[in-house]
């Protein structure tokens, strides 16, 4: 009895790992879109599970820091469109930060780096292209505005370069685009994916079946 009890506890520890495994293999997902401005085109609304960040697929004009802050923080008008079973916050939007603050590559801490890095999976000197942006259509291989202030200079902030992998800070009057994204809050399916049900319906077959063999013996 104990033996039989021992098989199904571990049929059911690998369902649910199976199941669990699917539910958080993307890290980056497509959970709506939004109008920016009086732009008609819908740009993807993608929410990082690993950052808890909900970023915005488009990149604002080349600009100095200050204009790029400010389109973020105080100037993103959106009309946005979440897909059911999704419940997300659209507000509060602003520039990347840049922690840790440090010169070079491989800054997995920093938002951009994190995305760069760790969600899309590039390596130092690789530039985005349309073939590893993941759901992402509109970064662009170039320099992006942080809203993080080089501390030794307040008239300096740093940038990160999708043509690279690296970071830095340069004088805020120079030029260079922007992503908006936003802090993640709780982000809820109500409806659970067709995958999960799918592999659900399997497992609990098979510990239907494992109960069945071993009441017949």
């Amino acid at each position: 009895m104990v033996q039989r009890t021992v098989k199904v506890v571990v049929i059911l520890a690998l369902l649910m790992a199976v199941v669990t495994g699917s539910a958080g293999a993307s890290v980056l997902t497509n959970i709506g879109t939004a109008k920016v401005g009086a732009d008609s085109t819908a740009y993807n609304l993608i929410y990082d599970s690993g950052a808890s960040l909900l970023w915005l697929d488009y990149t604002h004009a080349y600009s100095n820091w200050a204009d790029a802050n400010a389109w973020a923080t105080t100037g993103l008008s959106l009309n946005t469109i979440v897909t059911p079973g999704y419940i997300v916050d659209t507000s509060g939007w602003r520039l990347p930060t840049t922690v840790p603050a440090v010169v070079g590559y491989n800054q997995t801490g920093s938002e951009m780096g994190h995305l760069y890095y760790t969600d899309l999976g590039l390596t130092e000197g690789t530039s985005v292209s349309a073939g590893n942006q993941g759901p992402f259509a509109n970064i662009m291989p170039d320099w992006y505005w942080s809203g993080t202030e080089y501390a030794a200079n307040p008239n300096t902030a740093w940038y990160f370069v999708t043509s690279g992998g690296n970071q830095d800070a340069v004088n805020k009057g120079a030029g260079n685009f922007a992503l908006a994204v936003r802090p993640g809050q709780l982000l809820t399916s109500a409806v659970p994916e067709p995958s999960t049900y799918f592999l659900l319906c399997i497992g609990l077959g098979a510990v239907g079946y494992a109960r069945r063999r071993m009441s017949a013996r």
